[in-house]
């Protein structure tokens, strides 16, 4: 098997990012679906999927597993102290 990389361009990024602190917001919500980063985020589903990956693998994310349902499989996501500097204003030099 071949490992595809997708680029995930810093947009995406932040858009992710900003559709995980507002679904944080929100108390009641146990899990986080694809559908719901989606349309926080505004980002489609396939690029979703890459930029959640991209954004554990480079820390700025903690993906938490909420069920063990290998079948239905659902997380909640929170960002780190990395990923929270991707909502800072960008400083121009």
């Amino acid at each position: 098997m071949s490992n595809i990389i997708v680029p995930v361009a810093m947009e995406d990024r932040i858009a992710v990012a900003k559709g995980i602190q507002e679904l944080n917001g929100i108390q009641h919500i146990k899990f986080m679906s694809r559908s719901m980063l989606v349309n926080c985020s505004g980002i489609k589903d396939t690029k979703l999927r890459a930029t959640l990956q991209a954004m554990v693998d480079d820390k700025q994310i903690e993906q938490y597993q909420i069920t063990e349902n290998k079948k239905l499989q659902r997380y909640y996501y929170t960002l780190t102290a990395e990923g929270a500097k991707l909502l800072e204003p960008q400083q121009e030099n």
